[in-house]
């Protein structure tokens, strides 16, 4: 997992990068990738550090609130 959270890091400065060379000439065609980029990068970090587990699944109490019981 951390190598999705460095390619989407290295993608986010690379986006940046072209802009400041002037590769990207309107910031409107940076913000919204560089926002995705940087949330991607948050969200897989996260479940790396989590385990792969997504919100919720780290109950010790061993209930499951969709069993319907």
């Amino acid at each position: 997992m951390p190598k999705l959270s460095s390619v989407q890091l290295g993608l986010l400065a690379t986006e940046v990068s072209g802009y400041a060379d002037g590769v990207i000439t309107k910031l409107s065609g940076v913000m919204p990738n560089s926002v995705l980029h940087l949330l991607l990068a948050v969200g897989f970090a996260y479940f790396w550090i989590n385990g792969g587990k997504a919100p919720g699944q780290n109950d010790p109490s061993g209930i499951n609130p969709n069993s319907g019981k």
